[in-house]
């Protein structure tokens, strides 16, 4: 942590870093749905302080939940976000970080169903939640609490999605130049395999991804096939 005095610093030696694990769960209790019934998004009761300070990567993050104890609630991107009190945040002041209060209803996502739309212009419009899954009888969206109640606002019925994670697309993209290949295809695509192709610099990607992820690659130009789900999927 190159910006934290040398006083406060952790120490490196020694130290393994284990995994990160992120839980949810004080926030995706907050509101109850019953499974396939309308979801309804009003104010979450905040019984606790959500607050976030900024750390350099999941290393750091994981320092600070092993070394000063503090439970993350969520790491997203540089944000290290976490319920606290004074006493916690004059802990991480000491190691010269900076709490800042945040709200849940802007930070914490849900996954719901909508019906299919003709055009996704007016998610788009309204800031809405990421249109991951364009299905036969559903979309599936990812948003925050407070751009799920805008949807509910310009009256759209969302069901929220229970007990079942979204399964990516599994796609493939060919890439002229092979190297760079995060930079080339962005960070939102689940990398399962690379080869070259036969006679030429090409390599072939494959790997797993949501529509608007793949939406994102065609609009840049780039070559993306849709593969066959793996079987058991069901959509």
């Amino acid at each position: 942590m190159a910006d934290r005095s040398s006083q406060n610093r952790f120490p490196s030696s020694g130290f393994l870093i284990g995994f990160l694990a992120i839980s949810i769960l004080g926030v995706s209790t907050a509101v109850v749905v019953l499974p396939h019934q309308p979801a309804t998004f009003g104010t979450i009761p905040q019984t606790r302080r959500l607050f976030r300070v900024e750390v350099e990567d999941a290393d750091e993050a994981g320092l600070v939940q092993q070394q000063l104890k503090v439970k993350p609630e969520l790491v997203q991107g540089r944000y290290f976000y976490y319920y606290g009190d004074d006493n916690i945040n004059r802990l991480l002041t000491s190691y010269g970080y900076s709490p800042v209060v945040a709200d849940p209803e802007e930070v914490f996502t849900r996954i719901v169903r909508i019906a299919p739309q003709r055009d996704d212009a007016p998610l788009g419009k309204l800031g809405a939640a990421s249109l991951l899954l364009r299905e036969r009888d559903s979309w599936v969206l990812r948003g925050t609490v407070k751009q799920l109640r805008e949807l509910e606002r310009a009256g759209y019925v969302m069901k929220e999605q229970a007990h079942r994670e979204p399964v990516p697309r599994r796609i493939q993209i060919v890439l002229a130049q092979p190297f760079d290949v995060n930079n080339q295809i962005g960070g939102r695509v689940e990398i399962v395999g690379i080869r070259r192709v036969r006679g030429g610099r090409a390599i072939t990607v494959t790997g797993e991804a949501f529509d608007d992820a793949i939406k994102d690659l065609r609009a840049r130009g780039l070559k993306v096939e849709i593969l066959p789900d793996y079987p058991g999927v069901v959509r």
